[in-house]
């Protein structure tokens, strides 16, 4: 008996270790669709719902001893993850039957699922990485089904072997060759087994066209996206001009450049430190001609130095605030939110972990910080609408935009853009009645109705008093659109449409 028993013991180390050379030499090189079927997975679930869970524990610690040697980055990580596989796969050695092999498949498929989420949360997860769509679909699923595929071979080897033992324990001689054809036979007369083979060939397709798409084709493909990505953009009219009843001109644009940022850097730990170094040398053009970027921000500096809120009215205040931290209406901020001091606003909007800037406002000059501030809460207001330019200065000198047009190379998602202000004859006379302009602000948008929110966008001017309010809807004109490809720059390489935006004019 004790020479059975050391039988078994030294065939089940030689099954582990040739599914451990098998898995670490021969299958790398017939991966499909990157992924490897997990032998020793199978060697620990055949063997728990085989001879029970104390043997699916060892035979799983020592499998998973050994992909720890081999890949691990933490000692006994993999031990664990096989050893639990194991356990539970050896609490079904009940309702296992040599006959069936259903429930060893659907169990070594179940192992294999649950291997796989273990090792994307602890590994991937835990990082911070989680593209969990991507894993599953590339990792997880494809190597499930090639384990199940060779389930069906090493399987039935593990079982022979194991029924051979156990008839040996039992006195019971069975013959090698007969064994074999039962074990065929069984095989062949399965419907289970033509349909994983058919499922098989289907995958065996996919991963072909996979291989042809990725590999053969790939480098085809990826130079073309990076060449090719289709954007729309709204193109903003130009603002209608006003006349008397004589036709005299009382309000009209004049022709001015604009420095504008479009938000299109990828989304990673250093996109902070990307954007703010692109605003740096923005402002260093900006201001070395002469210019200024933009100032309409709810926190100013005082005589003093200090950061003090712009508005003096207690409900602009905390609406203001309400912006900042996200909140819809006034009630939704906290008791603390809404004793914030500017400072503790620009605090907030510089080192939040999750919405901050990455601003560093202790070392730098508080003149600096808020420029910076300013222009990165106007980039926040269009993030969430895609491909919308945000102006960062406007109306800039022909130095300015020269030089801005000199160093694009250097600034990704910056360009110049054609824009206009608004002029006005006699202003004097007519500042009463006809108004002013200015960008939207925060309270205008949300009081329009959910039609109105379809013709206007964060960054549109839209009058303030006066007929410029009044008829805004129609000095607004309608807008344009245009359709454009960009490579991997952002810089466009072909336009495909272009829908001119019409500018309607007005008489008193």
């Amino acid at each position: 008996m004790k020479k059975i028993k050391l039988k078994r013991f030294v065939i089940t180390v030689v099954i582990m270790l040739a599914c451990y050379l098998l898995q670490c030499t021969l299958f790398p090189s017939l991966e499909l669709a990157s992924v490897k079927p997990n032998l020793l997975l199978i060697v620990t679930a055949a063997y728990g719902f085989m001879r029970g869970p104390k043997t699916g524990m060892w035979i799983g610690f020592f499998s998973g001893l050994l992909i720890d040697i081999q890949f691990g980055t933490v000692l006994g990580l993999y031990a664990l993850i096989y050893l639990m596989i194991g356990y539970v796969n050896g609490l079904f050695s009940e309702t296992y039957f040599d006959e069936d092999i259903k429930l060893p498949l659907l169990l070594i498929a179940g192992s294999e699922f649950v291997y796989g989420l273990l090792i994307y949360f602890l590994m991937f997860m835990l990082r911070g990485e989680f593209d969990f769509v991507y894993y599953l679909m590339h990792v997880i699923i494809p190597e499930l089904i090639y384990t199940v595929g060779v389930t069906l071979i090493l399987y039935q080897l593990i079982l022979w072997i194991n029924q051979k033992l156990e008839a040996e324990e039992k006195g019971v001689q069975v013959n090698l060759f007969e064994k074999i054809k039962e074990v065929f036979h069984r095989i062949v007369n399965s419907r289970l087994t033509v349909l994983i083979l058919a499922f098989c060939v289907m995958f065996a397709i996919l991963v072909n066209r996979l291989f042809y798409l990725q590999i053969v084709k790939g480098d085809y493909y990826l130079n073309n996206y990076k060449l090719q990505i289709k954007k729309t953009r709204e193109l903003s009219g130009t603002r209608g001009n006003i006349y008397d009843r004589n036709g005299n001109l009382l309000a009209y644009n004049e022709l001015a450049y604009s420095v504008t940022f479009e938000d299109n850097i990828t989304n990673d730990s250093k996109k902070n430190d990307t954007i703010n170094g692109i605003l740096e040398k923005v402002m260093q053009i900006v201001e070395a001609h002469g210019d200024s970027v933009i100032s309409d921000f709810g926190v100013v500096l005082d005589s003093a130095g200090n950061y003090q809120f712009l508005q003096t009215d207690e409900t602009l205040k905390l609406r203001f605030i309400a912006d900042v931290y996200g909140k819809k209406t006034i009630d939704e901020l906290s008791d603390a939110q809404k004793q914030q001091s500017a400072e503790d606003v620009i605090h907030y909007l510089c080192t939040d972990d999750t919405y901050g800037y990455g601003i560093d406002d202790k070392n730098l000059d508080k003149s600096h910080v808020l420029k910076l501030v300013t222009m990165r809460y106007a980039i926040g207001l269009n993030s969430f609408q895609k491909y919308i330019p945000t102006v960062l200065a406007s109306d800039v000198s022909d130095e300015t935009v020269a030089a801005i047009m000199e160093n694009l190379d250097q600034m990704d998602g910056v360009d110049i853009a054609e824009d206009s202000l608004r002029r006005y004859t006699d202003s004097k006379y007519f500042a009463s009645i006809i108004g002013y302009t200015g960008k939207i602000s925060q309270e205008e948008y949300d009081a329009l109705t959910k039609e109105q929110k379809k013709k206007y966008s964060l960054s549109d001017i839209v009058g303030k008093s006066g007929l410029e309010q009044t008829m805004d809807e129609v000095l607004q004109g309608t807008k344009g659109e245009i359709s454009y490809y960009t490579d991997n720059v952002g810089k466009v390489t072909d336009t495909v449409s272009k829908k001119i935006p019409e500018q309607e004019m007005m008489y008193i």
